[in-house]
C-alpha cells in the first residue's frame, strides 16, 4: 500500500482507504483516551497536545521559527507563546533554585534582567 497523503493523522481502516482525520475526530479520540485514563475529559483537546509539543520542542532547544513551522503558524510572532512558557518556567526554577531567591521572588523585588 502507497501512502499518498501528507496528514499527520489518519485513520486505517480495512474497509476503506486512508482518510484524514479532522480536528473533531481527533477531539473524540483524545477524550476518548482521557476518560479511559480516568481523567476529566472536558480538559483535554486536540490543541493541548499541539501546545505542549510545541513547548517541549522549544524547551529542548528547537529554534523558535523551527517550532512555528512545523506546527503551521503562519507568523513567528504566533509561536512566541512558547517562549513565554519557557520563561515562566524559567522563573520558577530560579527561585526554587537560586540561593539568594526568595520563595516569592528574589531579594530585591524585580525579575531577574529588569533592573
Amino acid at each position: 500500500m502507497r501512502l499518498e497523503t501528507n496528514a499527520l493523522v489518519f485513520s486505517v481502516s480495512p474497509h476503506r482507504s486512508l482518510e484524514r482525520l479532522d480536528v473533531r475526530s481527533i477531539g473524540r479520540i483524545v477524550k476518548a483516551i482521557a476518560e479511559a485514563k480516568g481523567l476529566d475529559p472536558t480538559k483535554w483537546h486536540p490543541y493541548l497536545l499541539r501546545h505542549a509539543c510545541g513547548t517541549h520542542m522549544h524547551d529542548h532547544d528547537a529554534p523558535l521559527q523551527a517550532v512555528g513551522t512545523l506546527l503551521g503558524h503562519a507568523r513567528l510572532s504566533t509561536a512566541q507563546i512558547y517562549t513565554r512558557v519557557f520563561v515562566g518556567r524559567m522563573m520558577r526554577t530560579y527561585r526554587s533554585a537560586h540561593p539568594h531567591a526568595k520563595p516569592n521572588g528574589n531579594t530585591s523585588g524585580k525579575e531577574p534582567g529588569n533592573a
